[in-house]
């Protein structure tokens, strides 16, 4: 294992700037993606590349939305305000383009893995915003569940499909159709973490009691559920898939390590142990690298796995 890093980055003051009024200054050259931070409302482009990377200033005026999230893949970020309307990012334009509104307060916000399409909603929610054509014609269609079921989790596949987790004993997990319908796929102990692959209507869920991570294949089809194996799977909080879909990455939340299983050859789970406790799998440029956690304290840190020997990467803490 091998560890890397850059130099520190700055930060924007507040301002009372209003959402039609970008912040000046969009980063030139290189970046990771962005990174959205609930403590300050800041979205912030991670500069540079793998090993040698700087939190840069927030290109949006920090106060102004509370709930946000980007995408690597699309270049496309979403951002939700103090009144529940969402909007469109084109990044690294912080100009907002409005989508839709009656969003829960501090919205959870996730991409497709290819950026187009995205789910908003609140934990412990009955409901769903869908968010389609995002990069083209932006579109939303909010979905409630099914006898007033309550959200443990969701996600949403390139082609719109809809994959949620309810607060449960044990956990459904299931398509949501437009109409409100769950077709049940799975059951959990406990969520752990579900995400669908690139470009396919494969997802991957794991369970955080029992120490498992499943591949479910054709999720709208014909349902084939492959089990992954259970080696060095501890209490998994997160799992996602990398960009050309070979590499299925776990975060444990029982210990230290990252794990990332081959879907293409097969074989035990490799792990990465790290001197953080990652809380989150998010996907940034190159599609195989994913940040571990979010914005704080102390560095941000990531697993790198475009080489041949995967790495355990930070950047500094933001002064």
């Amino acid at each position: 294992m091998s560890v890397g890093c850059g130099s520190g980055g700055t930060l924007l003051p507040g301002t009372n700037s209003s959402t039609t009024k970008p912040v000046p200054g969009a980063p030139a050259g290189p970046n990771l993606g962005y990174i959205w931070s609930g403590t300050d409302g800041s979205l912030r482009p991670i500069q540079g590349v793998s090993g040698s990377a700087v939190v840069g200033q927030s290109i949006v005026a920090t106060g102004t939305y509370v709930a946000g999230a980007a995408s690597a893949a699309s270049g496309l970020g979403l951002v939700e305000d103090s009144t529940g309307s969402l909007f469109v990012l084109d990044l690294p334009s912080s100009t907002p383009a409005f989508v839709t509104k009656g969003l829960p307060s501090q919205a959870t916000i996730i991409f497709s893995p290819n950026g187009g399409e995205a789910v908003a909603y609140g934990a412990g929610g009955t409901s769903v915003t869908v968010l389609s054509n995002l990069a083209t014609k932006p579109q939303a269609n909010q979905v409630g569940m099914p006898g007033g079921s309550k959200l443990a989790g969701a996600a949403v596949s390139d082609a719109g499909t809809v994959l949620v987790a309810t607060q449960a004993s044990p956990v459904v997990v299931g398509t949501l159709s437009a109409s409100g319908v769950v077709s049940r796929l799975t059951t959990v102990a406990q969520a752990g973490g579900m995400s669908f692959l690139a470009g396919a209507e494969d997802a991957l869920v794991a369970d955080a009691a029992g120490n498992t991570v499943s591949l479910l294949h054709n999720v709208s089809g014909t349902l084939n559920v492959q089990s992954l194996g259970a080696a060095g799977v501890n209490q998994p909080l997160a799992v996602q898939g990398s960009q050309d879909a070979r590499w299925a990455v776990v975060a444990n939340g029982g210990d230290h390590n990252v794990l990332w299983i081959d879907l293409k050859n097969g074989g035990a789970p490799a792990k990465l142990t790290c001197s953080c406790q990652a809380t989150e799998l998010s996907l940034l440029a190159g599609g195989k690298t994913f940040r571990l956690n979010e914005l704080g304290d102390g560095p941000l840190w990531m697993a790198d796995l475009t080489g041949s020997t995967p790495q355990l990467l930070f950047v500094p803490a933001v002064k």
